[in-house]
């Protein structure tokens, strides 16, 4: 049964579930020795196993511009949490959980996660002084924040940043489009699809430039595919496309 155009265009407007392995690295990122999917899988298989996480991975400090996976990276991390049954919360600036921070040990967070630090206000920067402090007594407790700027560049109290700078940093990097040309054929060779080489390279002139709608469209393309037994050529591409948005 072909696919409605509606429902192409609610497929394509569904982002596919944040994880470690749909997380595209930077071509930066990717030589370097230790990278941040390298920390967030050791949390993770600590969470599997239920061991203790590895030493001084307790603070981690994500940054980079929007659009980076800051958000991405946070989702996966919550999703996977929540998976493995711990408790968890989740700060933002302004959120009225930060008049309430404190934990007796039985009830304290195995993951907490702040996102924006850059915009934390005084009141909030003091309660996340209280966090950081209260962490040394719960060493198995993950703090996850991130934020637009190195935490060399806060503008945040010193004793704050100073904490944040001790712990993991990692810096994010919008991906380029040689680094979304390589999701795509990524995706596609993961499901077992055969993606003409001009075709990335079509969708990136042509199409939404954003990588979740771009692999949301890969996936959609595998359904038809399927469904119409035909293999994606860019011509069969081109009048998909025209049919199914307009």
């Amino acid at each position: 049964m072909a696919l409605s155009s509606q429902q192409f265009v609610l497929d394509i407007l569904q982002e596919p579930i944040p994880s470690l392995q749909n997380f595209i690295l930077n071509s930066e990122d990717r030589v370097l020795d230790f990278t941040v999917l390298d920390a967030m899988n050791q949390l993770q298989n600590a969470w599997s196993t239920n061991s203790i996480i590895p030493n001084n991975f307790n603070w981690i400090y994500l940054w980079g511009p929007h659009g980076s996976g800051k958000s991405h990276l946070f989702s996966a991390m919550r999703i996977a949490a929540k998976d493995h049954g711990l408790k968890i919360i989740h700060l933002t600036p302004s959120h009225p959980s930060w008049n309430n921070i404190i934990w007796e040990d039985k009830e304290y967070p195995q993951a907490i996660f702040i996102e924006q630090v850059h915009a934390l206000n005084i009141h909030e920067q003091s309660q996340l002084f209280r966090i950081l402090i209260d962490a040394k007594a719960h060493p198995n407790t993950l703090i996850l924040s991130s934020g637009l700027l190195s935490s060399t560049q806060l503008n945040l109290r010193e004793d704050v940043r100073s904490r944040i700078s001790s712990g993991l940093n990692f810096e994010l990097h919008v991906l380029n489009d040689a680094d979304k040309l390589l999701a795509i054929q990524s995706t596609a060779s993961a499901r077992g699809m055969s993606l003409a080489p001009e075709i990335g390279p079509w969708l990136l002139n042509n199409f939404h430039r954003d990588l979740p709608s771009l692999l949301s469209l890969i996936e959609v393309l595998d359904q038809y595919s399927l469904e119409t037994h035909r293999a994606i050529t860019l011509p069969l591409l081109r009048n998909f496309l025209k049919n199914k948005l307009t």
